[in-house]
């Protein structure tokens, strides 16, 4: 049996920034960037408020200097990396590795805070643990199966992002690559999450990201402890692989390790929703922009997709905002009837929007074989769309705006960073956080960031998303 957990550990403990591709990093630097647009616009939201409260109040882990975004106050590094991993996750705008089905950048970059924050680690030293964070998350997802570990009620940024949390703590610990191993191994118990949340709602699913990040900063301060846990945590009879899944892929995990990175795997989010509807959505804008077409006139939308968007997504999205986020045939209505570019349309007004509700109704759902051989690699749907006097508009997209198969450029990641934070921050400050994040492989470390994240989310001057119309405007 090879040693999967092991060598994954070596690789984290012994990677070297020289040995390594520079584009890499390039991207690294962005996608921390959208990850704090993530945190930032998730902050405003009732559920981070929550979070907040209990990271710097009577849940805090005790004393600590770590920053939590949207609070002036500090907290211990676990706590922070729950209470930021949770509004990370707050509002669905946060980056996606499709293959393994997780979201990476809300699991890693809050772990890797905290702890480079507390540890006085470098800027550089930053950056290296959120690469090596984003290739443990990915690869232990696609370790376990994604596909089959999801369709069993499993939520894998809860699950699978607790070793990519971990092992980017322990690169920012310094720690002995045995220690690393049994950072993984104790993550394997701290690996959690359901997708009930589809079901019947609750604010739950912003917390898998939380957790995920707080159980993997804990997994590898424990390690470096001394603490243990099992050496064959991934790889093992009954390790989290074979656990957690009907049909892993063990060998998966050391596949092309060194060589293909899975941070440049990442899809960068532009609509605020679960990125397996976005193929639906730029199906549906397709189709709202060509001559003749009037969203008034429709009377029936087959969307043909895969079985996970079936089984997941083909819900009522009045329920809740986390289902509207999740729901395809409330987001229908959204793409055809609202602005769905603008993350100002999600407001609470919108379960209430009647016309949106009953809308839905129109909305048809099957999958296909052919979109499920091509999923989760590349997630792909087919629309046709029916009008009163009979016609059909039909469109087909196999790479959504912001997947590696039709990325967005690194002045749109930019852009949607703006649009978020700078309605929330006090004026110039967003500015100011992508002109650090730029430069920060030069800091001597990151607290000149993380000082930029501390605020009153609750003030006045940074009071949630002002209008739809105004951040329209901005993107």
């Amino acid at each position: 049996m090879a040693e999967e957990t092991r060598i994954l550990a070596e690789f984290v403990c012994g990677a070297r920034r020289d040995a390594m591709p520079a584009d890499i990093f390039d991207l690294a630097r962005l996608y921390v960037l959208d990850a704090i647009g993530s945190m930032i616009i998730g902050a405003t939201k009732p559920w981070s408020q929550i979070a907040i409260d209990f990271a710097t109040g009577a849940g805090a882990a005790g004393a600590g200097s770590c920053t939590v975004v949207g609070s002036p106050l500090v907290t211990a590094p676990q706590t922070a990396a729950l209470a930021n991993g949770t509004m990370g996750h707050g509002f669905e705008i946060d980056d996606v590795h499709d293959e393994s089905l997780t979201h990476p950048g809300i699991v890693v970059v809050p772990a890797a805070m905290a702890v480079a924050e507390k540890a006085g680690a470098s800027g550089a030293e930053f950056i290296m643990a959120v690469v090596l964070g984003y290739e443990v998350n990915g690869r232990v997802g696609l370790g376990v199966g994604a596909v089959s570990h999801m369709l069993s009620g499993f939520y894998p940024t809860g699950t699978s992002g607790t070793f990519g949390a971990a092992g980017a703590a322990a690169r920012l610990l310094q720690g002995t690559a045995e220690q690393c191993v049994h950072a993984f191994g104790i993550a394997g118990s701290f690996a959690s999450g359901i997708v009930e949340f589809a079901e019947s709602g609750g604010m739950v699913k912003r917390l898998h990201a939380g957790r995920a990040a707080e159980g993997g900063v804990t997994a590898a301060y424990l390690a470096k402890s001394g603490f243990t846990g099992p050496t064959t945590v991934l790889e093992g009879k009954f390790g989290f692989c074979r656990t957690f899944s009907r049909e892993p892929a063990v060998a998966r995990i050391l596949d092309g390790l060194g060589s293909s990175y899975k941070i440049r795997e990442t899809t960068i989010k532009p609509y605020a929703c679960c990125s397996d509807i976005h193929p639906v959505i730029d199906a549906l804008l397709d189709i709202k922009a060509r001559p003749g077409f009037d969203p008034r006139d429709v009377t029936h939308i087959l969307v043909e997709s895969t079985a996970k968007l079936l089984e997941l997504n083909n819900i009522d999205g009045s329920t809740s905002m986390m289902a509207a986020q999740y729901s395809v045939p409330l987001t229908a209505a959204i793409v055809l009837f609202r602005d769905i570019r603008d993350p100002g349309t999600y407001q609470e007004s919108l379960l209430h929007s009647e016309d949106l509700v009953a809308f839905q109704r129109r909305v048809e759902m099957r999958r296909t074989d052919e979109f499920d051989r091509l999923y989760p690699k590349a997630i792909a749907a087919r629309v046709v769309v029916t009008t009163a006097n009979g016609k059909k508009f039909e469109a087909v997209n196999r790479g959504a705006a912001g997947s590696i198969h039709n990325p967005l450029s690194a002045e749109q990641i930019e852009a949607k960073f703006m649009t978020l934070a700078d309605l929330i921050l006090p004026r110039g400050r967003a500015s100011e956080i992508v002109r650090q994040v730029a430069d920060i492989e030069a800091a001597k470390n990151i607290r000149g960031l993380t000082s930029l994240l501390r605020f009153d989310v609750r003030a006045p001057l940074q009071s949630p998303v002002r209008s739809a119309k105004t951040m329209a405007a901005r993107s």
